[in-house]
């Protein structure tokens, strides 16, 4: 059935397109493509499984739209909502869910997986420390393939760019991540055509800017004698360089700012502005101490 959904041939097996896809799930997609099917029998199997995937994409009509298929479904029926903003949701929605917590997966077993998609060695350990445990995001930055280039190649530029960056090289660096950022986007957009473009881009921008939080906190363990478990291990002389120049408390302010952009990011404040201003901070110009909402 897996291998059937993938390729989409399973029964009712849909997807929310076009406009409707780069917004809220409206109730109209909710009805068309869960509520009007909810009640029939599965054309194959025992049971009939309706997923949706970002949940919090539901505005609140689907939701209470959704309440009597939550309370009450079919006996054959089983309704999966997959949301990594349980906040999102309406108290009433979520009264009506079982909620499972997923843990994060051990990063020898992530190295694994992705060594056997083929993927490098110390690649593989890098993104299975960066991903935090979670196997899907390590396999989505592994294999995403951005034009000319790959993540980890973005990646390894960007830790040796943070390096030796200066004042006079940060609008250069903010140009280029704002085209690594828009590359990566549209790498996604290829892989997951049906998700929102507007969440993608931001998913690639966030991505980048945990990036340089990982080299930061790095950093920071290095200058406090903490030299295992780095996120960039296969990149620890850029670390120590950035270690070298910035000392603990340097570094945790520097990991502030990078946190405090990612919410510029969902507040839909100008990318370009938001890279300019993070690397100007980095590497400590003054110029700019923050961006008001």
């Amino acid at each position: 059935d897996y291998q059937l959904i993938e390729k989409e041939l399973r029964p009712f097996t849909a997807k929310d397109k076009g406009k409707e896809a780069k917004k809220d799930l409206a109730i109209s997609v909710i009805r068309e493509f869960l509520l009007d099917k909810v009640a029939s029998r599965p054309a194959m199997g025992d049971h009939a499984v309706f997923v949706i995937r970002q949940a919090e994409r539901l505005n609140a009509s689907s939701q209470n739209a959704l309440l009597k298929a939550l309370e009450e479904p079919p006996k054959h029926t089983l309704v999966i909502l997959l949301c990594s903003r349980a906040d999102k949701l309406l108290p009433t929605t979520l009264s009506r869910c079982q909620m499972v917590r997923f843990g994060p997966v051990d990063a020898r077993h992530i190295t694994a997986a992705l060594s056997r998609l083929g993927v490098g060695k110390a690649e593989a350990e890098y993104w299975a420390r960066f991903s935090d445990g979670r196997l899907g995001q390590a396999i989505t930055w592994a294999t995403l393939e951005p034009k000319e280039t790959t993540c980890y190649e973005i990646k390894t530029k960007l830790i040796e760019s943070l390096a030796r960056c200066r004042l006079s090289d940060s609008l250069e660096l903010a140009d280029w991540m704002l085209r690594a950022a828009k590359g990566i986007g549209e790498a996604w957009a290829l892989k997951e055509p049906n998700t929102s473009k507007t969440d993608i881009n931001r998913l690639a921008q966030k991505g980048l800017l945990q990036m340089i939080i990982a080299a930061f906190n790095d950093a920071m363990k290095l200058t406090a004698g903490i030299g295992e478990n780095l996120v960039n291990a296969d990149q620890a002389g850029q670390i120590e360089a950035i270690g070298r120049r910035f000392d603990a408390e340097q570094s945790a302010r520097k990991i502030a700012t990078a946190y405090e952009s990612t919410r510029w990011i969902e507040a839909n404040v100008n990318e370009k502005l938001i890279f300019e201003q993070l690397l100007l901070n980095l590497a400590d110009s003054g110029i700019i101490s923050g961006l008001t909402i």
